[in-house]
């Protein structure tokens, strides 16, 4: 009994040095998912729509003359800051970062920042109803063609919020139409 003690603690010591002396290499993180490129298009290009509406929509307060324009910037800060969440957690869960610039939505940015009061209203409006008509475009397209389940729901649930935008952007400049 003793030498089969003694052999089972020798076959456990040895296991354990055998062990130390040949590690097992660490677990490596997975990589992040492989998405089809419009998948990884549209999470670029989203995340950097909702950025840049954020950014133009937190300029409003101090550049805008009219209360209107600055509450649908307000909104697009709201919404967007939202949005932009959303994608983010889908991004996280597929272990991709977003991208942090306005991407080429920063020529809209640059447009509009250096202006005030009445000229400020005027080309943020402009600049509303085409960023919002390309991103609807943007977000029909990934509901209806994009391979990913998560991002194809994400786009479909997002897309009735931007064609809102839109119709209100749109009627923002169709005030500024009539008041000229």
């Amino acid at each position: 009994m003793k030498v089969l003690a003694t052999l089972l603690f020798l076959a456990a010591c040895s296991a354990d040095v055998e062990q130390h002396a040949h590690p097992q290499p660490p677990a490596q993180a997975p990589q992040s998912a492989a998405l089809a490129s419009q998948d990884r298009e549209f999470l670029e290009q989203a995340s950097q729509g909702n950025t840049a509406e954020i950014a133009l929509g937190a300029i409003t307060t101090t550049h805008a003359a009219r209360a209107e324009v600055i509450a649908f910037g307000q909104m697009m800060v709201r919404d967007h800051s939202a949005a932009n969440a959303k994608l983010a957690a889908i991004a996280a869960s597929k272990r991709i970062s977003l991208p942090t610039d306005l991407g080429e939505h920063q020529a809209a940015y640059d447009r509009v920042v250096e202006k005030k009061r009445e000229s400020f209203d005027r080309d943020f409006v402009r600049v509303m109803v085409e960023e919002h008509q390309q991103a609807a475009e943007l977000f029909r397209s990934e509901a209806a063609n994009g391979a990913d389940a998560q991002l194809k729901a994400y786009a479909a649930a997002t897309l009735p919020v931007i064609e809102s935008h839109f119709q209100q952007a749109q009627t923002l400049a169709s005030a500024f139409g009539k008041s000229q």
